[in-house]
């Protein structure tokens, strides 16, 4: 008698967990398949891509960097649509062993999640010095303003769209052994036009020769980054935990519906 009342209640459950389950996964196969489709856009048709984005101004490496971001696109909404379509297929077919992998995929990636948000705070000050190496360093070796270099593009578009200059500052540019900063008369620029706030040629000769805070961006790259995200911290930690709350209800959700259908089927042997 106690087994069978512990069947009608799983029974009962059974169909309640499994349709919310299979609704709150939804979401990921749409963002999955929205993912490739901007990755294909991006493939198939970059110019309207690049114009809408206000990125015509890219050159060949650039749009090369657009290009290799849009096959990473593409490669994790393929991931995340498989990943919403288990969690359909398992939840609609009961089927646990489908389930099961579900829940491990959720409790793998909340572990990475939560490692990395726990190391990221732990070893703020390391992966800061280490980034302030890595940029400096590739300012000194690699940096050369008119060149078609990944890196040399991506740090004057940073210039323009964060206003800044340099890593750290300005004086960065004094160690760029690649660039060649003497001008046709012979005198010698101290920042690159990057680093400009006015972009006509009579402007940037002023800005590039004698760089002030009237004609030229003061402030290091680095210290817009970290005043950027202090803008939006309380928009990034609240997204942040939007998902891991998601994804914890999705665990929980899952783990039921496995309960649930083990549950019933002992109950019916």
């Amino acid at each position: 008698m106690g087994n069978n009342r512990i069947g009608r209640r799983a029974d009962a459950d059974l169909p309640c967990v499994r349709d919310t389950l299979v609704y709150s996964s939804h979401g990921r196969p749409i963002l999955g398949a929205v993912a490739i489709g901007l990755g294909i856009w991006i493939v198939v048709d970059d110019p309207s891509f690049l114009e809408l984005a206000k990125l015509n101004q890219l050159d060949d490496a650039g749009r090369s960097v657009v290009e290799n971001g849009a096959y990473v696109i593409i490669t994790g909404g393929c991931a995340v649509l498989l990943f919403g379509i288990l969690g359909i297929v398992g939840a609609t077919l009961e089927n646990a062993c489908l389930i099961g992998t579900y829940v491990a995929l959720i409790a793998v990636i909340l572990s990475l999640e939560v490692a990395a948000a726990v190391l990221g705070i732990v070893f703020k000050q390391e992966w800061e010095r280490s980034l302030e190496t890595l940029v400096q360093d590739n300012i000194k070796d690699k940096y050369d303003e008119k060149s078609s270099d990944t890196f040399t593009v991506a740090l004057n578009t940073f210039h323009q769209q964060f206003q800044c200059c340099g890593f750290l500052n300005s004086s960065d540019f004094n160690y760029a052994v690649k660039w060649n900063k003497t001008l046709a008369n012979g005198t010698e620029v101290s920042v690159p036009s990057s680093c400009c706030k006015a972009l006509n040629e009579t402007h940037q000769v002023l800005c590039t020769l004698t760089p002030a805070s009237s004609n030229s961006y003061t402030t290091g790259c680095k210290e817009a980054l970290e005043d950027l995200f202090l803008r939006y911290q309380g928009v990034i930690i609240g997204v942040g935990i939007a998902i891991v709350a998601g994804e914890l209800c999705l665990l929980v959700l899952a783990l039921c519906l496995i309960c649930n259908v083990v549950s019933n089927k002992y109950s019916l042997d």
